[in-house]
């Protein structure tokens, strides 16, 4: 009878050594595709970056998002790590009139603390919006307003819009300037 609990206590022991062996064989065969970036935006005070992401094995995903300031010689700096499944970033610390460069990475932690990261999606090259103009004078002169701001070497012109409430849409494009020289 203590040989037949041996043995099979032995086959036990040789199943779980080869099922350890393939789940290892099976985590270590992870590979992450690159995410494919659908877009890059900016606004006045941010760039949002979004891609998308087929995950066929349905892991708990998660991005790096690495951003750098010039194209040579500038190293890649992480800005986020998004939550599992996310689909796009806005990056909210970007200077206005300044080039930056993106790429993402997908990234999977596995419950025994393997790391898979997947190649670079690419970079990705954007130019911030000018800063908002800085008005010297915006006074209301009987039959109309004047306004007058300084020069801007990071614009080629200037247009101007008129509103009578600041709800969004309300606003009528009634002049364009087409000098970066102060003016009035």
């Amino acid at each position: 009878m203590k040989k037949k609990i041996s043995s099979f206590i032995g086959v036990l022991l040789v199943f779980a050594i080869v099922v350890s062996t393939f789940a290892c064989i099976t985590a270590s065969a992870i590979s992450l595709d690159r995410p494919a970036v659908t877009s890059v935006s900016t606004d006045c005070a941010s760039v949002t970056i979004k891609w998308n992401y087929e995950n066929e094995e349905q892991l708990p995903i998660t991005f790096l998002v690495y951003r750098k300031g010039s194209e040579k010689g500038a190293a890649w700096g992480r800005i986020a790590v998004t939550k599992a499944g996310a689909s796009s970033y806005k990056d909210k610390t970007v200077k206005p009139d300044k080039t930056y460069y993106y790429t993402v990475k997908a990234y999977y932690k596995a419950p025994d603390g393997a790391k898979y990261l997947s190649k670079s999606s690419g970079d990705y090259k954007i130019k911030t919006v000018p800063a908002k103009p800085v008005f010297k004078l915006i006074s209301n002169c009987g039959t109309g307003v004047v306004m007058q701001w300084a020069e801007r070497k990071d614009a080629t012109g200037f247009t101007i819009y008129r509103s009578p409430s600041a709800a969004k849409g309300s606003w009528t494009k009634i002049a364009t300037v087409r000098s970066n020289k102060a003016g009035q």
